[in-house]
């Protein structure tokens, strides 16, 4: 009856990981760094913003194996980003993940491999010394390999194009919207300002039920 009612549970919280794995370490660090190891597949795009539009798709090798698929660019005259100016400009397209490997659990138990899709309205600056990357990313990715968990993202990203890469030290992003995972949902003001540790992911304290 016991096993009945956990496999019950477990489709009824359809959006809600369930099971075996790391968690994300609840709270907006978390979820940051979680959305930060997803937005790195992003820069291909980034890198094209001041070339010629990409028409066909993009397939890349993510940093711990896998592969994320940049497809169906689009140019987009008003982006709608809210900072007009330089980010009125940019572009459209979709990030599918295959078993997306692109970070490690804080824990060391091994690597975090995304699943799951997600849209990307970007814009660039390229007059600043350090382009600045201005991203809507909306969709849901899986997080699985080592963990088991999730995000929901409806947020607005800003980041150092030359940070998208990054695969050790600190990145500072500021996130405007919302993000949601097993543990909550949070919300982000335009001034918050987040920095993660790239490379990646915080994972929630195992509890021993020994």
């Amino acid at each position: 009856m016991l096993n009945r009612i956990t496999v019950v549970s477990c489709l009824s919280l359809a959006l809600a990981a369930c099971g075996p794995g790391e968690k994300i370490q609840s709270g907006k660090q978390g979820a940051a760094e979680a959305l930060y190891a997803a937005s790195g597949s992003t820069k291909t795009g980034a890198d094209r913003l001041s070339q010629p539009l990409l028409t066909t798709d993009v397939s890349i090798t993510c940093q711990l194996g896998g592969t994320a698929k940049l497809s169906g660019f689009q140019a987009v005259t008003n982006t709608g980003l809210g900072q007009g100016g330089a980010f009125d400009l940019g572009q459209s397209f979709t990030v599918n993940f295959d078993h997306c490997a692109a970070a490690s659990t804080s824990s060391s138990s091994g690597k975090a491999e995304l699943n799951g899709k997600v849209d990307v309205t970007q814009a660039i600056d390229l007059t600043q010394a350090s382009a600045a990357v201005l991203q809507k990313i909306k969709g849901h990715i899986d997080y699985q390999g080592a963990m088991n968990d999730f995000i929901d993202a409806d947020i607005t990203q800003s980041v150092s194009a030359a940070a998208l890469s990054a695969t050790s030290g600190g990145v500072s992003l500021n996130l405007n919207g919302t993000l949601a995972d097993s543990s909550g949902s949070y919300t982000y003001a335009s001034s918050d300002s987040v920095t993660v540790s790239a490379g990646t992911i915080s994972v929630q304290a195992s509890v021993s039920t020994h």
